[in-house]
């Protein structure tokens, strides 16, 4: 079961720097380090994947399949 506050965490780093970005593209990585996280944390990839599936974030692509998200923009 994925966290909800790390959830929202996420959720709100990701908008904050998607509005920032000249693209309005970010990763997973950028989201993650942007909270303080290692990217290497297994608990983001259940959140990342709770995110996609409430379709709160558009995420297009996953690094090395279970990695954290390579493209993250608003839906």
């Amino acid at each position: 079961m994925p966290d909800e506050v790390l959830i929202d965490e996420l959720v709100a780093a990701a908008y904050d720097l998607i509005q920032k970005s000249d693209s309005g593209i970010v990763t997973g990585d950028e989201v993650a380090r942007s909270i303080g996280r290692d990217p290497a944390d297994g608990g983001l990839y259940d959140a990342f994947q709770a995110i996609e599936q409430r379709g709160v974030l558009a995420i297009r692509s996953w690094r090395d399949g279970v990695g954290l998200p390579g493209s993250v923009q608003l839906p």
